[in-house]
């Protein structure tokens, strides 16, 4: 199964980065989606099973 992550970082300066990835999956599941933080941001990972929910999304977290 293929499926789509959008990563999002968001820095403490305001600054939001977002990227579509793609990736396939053995098993069939999609990962739970995580949040990681780190020193100068938080970085999240979605994943989505439709690649056009991913693409709306990774331009609405643009917009942020």
């Amino acid at each position: 199964m293929k499926f789509y992550c959008v990563v999002q970082e968001y820095y403490d300066n305001g600054r939001v980065v977002a990227w579509i990835t793609n990736h396939s999956s053995c098993d069939g599941d999609i990962p739970e989606s995580r949040c990681e933080e780190r020193t100068d941001k938080d970085v999240y990972f979605d994943y989505f099973a439709d690649k056009n929910e991913a693409i709306k999304f990774c331009d609405d977290a643009k917009k942020a």
